[in-house]
């Protein structure tokens, strides 16, 4: 037993002289946890390890989860669950669900705890409290004892051990050995309502085998989930994530369409797998295949419509050109560093530095630059225009 097991087992004189030695603010504290929960002195102890230890190489949020959970354990075996709701740890640590949520990802990715999915109750469908448990990890730090198949809530044992095979019934119906739990000479003496361990795996294992369907066993098959950047994503999705969208968007259109009651996002993909392919943007060409699916509007394979009509687009060149004409024929001149600033015939401007260095820009961004009084039209002189004029006759 180390020197952190000798510390969580702490006797009552020795408790009453290190409470006597302890500061105001430590015995305020422990009087308030007490009289909360009446915590045991070991689970404090416990607790105030995982808070301060560096051993324990987890973020501080991470650490205030992991020791609301810890004060729900039991010193005599970690591995019995827990049930803390999130808004209990909520209360506890005075933090938001959802970055409580991102601990208890973090501490069962660590192998600090782990996490029974959460199942519904067979009366009314409802869900039920998901159970926690402390991983061996953190019982082996803390030198105290972890033992899974010693559990007493043989329920939540029953969910996360391996399913065992059904026993099979001859041709004449015999039963099986559950059936004949009563038949035994030693039954009489067995009356306590308890039951093995393996009795009870056996009858649940096989009412699960009755109730589960053809249509449920296949849905782990069909799904292939990878994990990009702490999260999972359906195989078929990973691609996008390499053509430059984003996991979290993904994510986001995966709840939308699933709370719109839509084609799923893997089902969009395979549609229209090879426009996304040829599209410049796959995020937008995406993003605009979800949002008619959430509308309800027919998607077809032909491209976008325009936006403008011809005498629209006819109208948007015209004023292009004359806003070209307006500055063609004019220099400007940067008020900051001095640079020179013309507008060629394509629309695009050209500014040349002093170290004759050459910068475009666009018509657009240089007219902002122009209002913002950022270049200002040089005043050039007599022979300067004399000459300016000259070149463009010669042309």
């Amino acid at each position: 037993m180390n020197s952190l097991s000798h510390a969580l087992i702490v006797e009552p004189s020795e408790q009453k002289d290190k409470q006597s030695q302890a500061s105001p603010c430590e015995k305020v504290n422990v009087k308030v946890l007490e009289k909360a929960r009446r915590v045991p002195r070991s689970i404090q102890v416990g607790v105030q390890i995982i808070r301060q230890d560096a051993g324990i190489q987890i973020s501080r949020r991470g650490r205030d989860v992991l020791a609301a959970i810890f004060q729900h354990a039991s010193l005599a075996n970690l591995a019995e669950p827990v049930f803390p709701k999130v808004c209990r740890l909520q209360e506890m640590t005075h933090l938001s669900e959802s970055t409580i949520y991102r601990a208890m990802r973090e501490l069962e990715v660590d192998g600090w705890i782990e996490r029974c999915p959460q199942g519904r109750r067979k009366t009314d469908g409802s869900f039920v409290t998901v159970r926690t448990r402390i991983g061996q990890r953190l019982a082996a730090y803390l030198g105290l004892p972890w033992d899974k198949t010693a559990c007493a809530q043989l329920d939540w044992v029953d969910r996360t051990a391996p399913k065992t095979p059904r026993l099979a019934t001859s041709k004449d119906g015999e039963a099986t050995a559950w059936e004949n739990r009563g038949k035994s000479p030693s039954a009489g003496c067995q009356n306590d309502g308890r039951i093995s361990n393996e009795q009870y795996q056996e009858k649940n294992n096989n009412a699960q085998q009755e109730q589960q369907t053809e249509d449920k066993k296949d849905i782990g098959k069909k799904l292939d989930f990878v994990q990009v950047e702490g999260g999972y994503l359906p195989g078929d999705l990973v691609p996008l994530v390499d053509k430059g969208v984003r996991p979290g968007f993904l994510w986001r259109s995966m709840k939308k369409l699933n709370s719109n009651q839509k084609r799923s996002l893997s089902d969009l993909v395979k549609i229209f797998g090879q426009k996304l392919d040829s599209a410049r943007n796959t995020g937008a060409y995406l993003n605009w295949i979800i949002t008619r699916e959430i509308r309800g509007d027919t998607i077809s394979d032909r491209q976008r419509p325009l936006l403008y009509d011809a005498k629209a687009v006819a109208d948007r060149i015209w004023e292009r050109q004359q806003r070209i004409k307006r500055h063609e024929g004019h220099t400007y001149e940067d008020t900051q560093t001095g640079a020179t600033a013309t507008v060629e015939s394509s629309g695009d401007a050209v500014i040349r530095h002093g170290d004759g260095r050459l910068e475009k820009m666009t018509l657009h961004r240089f007219e902002e630059l122009v209002e913002s009084r950022r270049f200002v039209k040089k005043i050039i002189s007599m022979e300067e225009s004399v000459a300016w004029i000259g070149r463009i006759r010669s042309q």
